[in-house]
């Protein structure tokens, strides 16, 4: 059934995505997993025979995206980690047109990872505490997820910095440090436009700032960055900011 809904969503893609959506809306849990799968599935076959990317395509990548932001059950999260790893790399154009939902979602992941969690006495063997060892493996989770959709955001932007790169760093000056997760996960995105040398001016600013943030993810996530752009353009980087690299040491 999911390699014949796979092929409908490449002949008639608005039509089977209606159905998917319509059937996975009153579905139980396994249905919409097993639903969910056709996009993925049609995804990987793009990736992995080369052929034209059609409208199919884009929808499929569009619900990928969409699911991120509603908080999925850890199966369909392995997945979509998996696809977002390679997302800026197989499907650029599509990263590019959905930008601004993807850095929503990621958004949503890093809120979800700065909210604290009450975690029991390790001595306290109950189902307590094995809901708990459930909410550390579901926060690890979330955490790969966040990094693998600030890779995509941070490969599209580093080949538009001027456009996705500055909304990168828009978004980030943006914030306060209540939003440690997503705040450490641009620095890190915007490390990745930095290694386009065009891009190198714009991105030292709030590098900085990252690498003299009062919080320890921030600057952790600068530092990292740094190294990026420092293998890459070393000598473009004021004495400053190598100073500051050190001092993080």
């Amino acid at each position: 059934v999911q390699s014949i809904l796979g092929r409908l969503l490449l002949e008639f893609p608005q039509e089977t995505d209606n159905l998917i959506q319509q059937e996975s809306n009153k579905a139980g849990e396994e249905v919409r997993s097993a639903l969910f799968e056709v996009y993925d599935k049609v995804l990987r076959r793009g990736r992995r025979h080369p052929q034209p990317l059609v409208y199919g395509h884009e929808l499929a990548f569009a619900r990928m995206v969409e699911l991120l932001s509603q908080r999925p059950d850890n199966k369909r999260l392995g997945t979509l980690i998996d696809f977002l790893r390679r997302a800026g790399k197989d499907f650029p154009k599509f990263v590019e047109a959905k930008f601004d939902d993807l850095l929503g979602a990621a958004a949503l992941v890093a809120s979800d990872l700065d909210t604290p969690t009450n975690r029991p006495s390790k001595l306290d063997l109950t189902s307590d505490f094995l809901k708990s060892l459930e909410m550390t493996a579901r926060r690890q989770l979330l955490a790969h997820a966040l990094d693998a959709a600030m890779e995509a955001l941070g490969t599209a932007a580093a080949r538009k910095p001027m456009s996705l790169g500055g909304r990168l760093i828009e978004t980030f000056e943006a914030l306060d440090d209540q939003a440690a997760r997503f705040k450490a996960g641009l620095v890190k995105a915007i490390g990745n436009v930095s290694t386009n040398a065009e891009a190198v001016p714009m991105c030292i600013p709030p590098l900085y700032q990252a690498m003299t943030n009062r919080l320890t993810l921030v600057r952790a996530a600068g530092a990292e960055a740094y190294t990026k752009v420092a293998n890459e353009s070393a000598e473009d980087l004021p004495d400053l900011m190598h100073q500051t690299f050190l001092l993080l040491l």
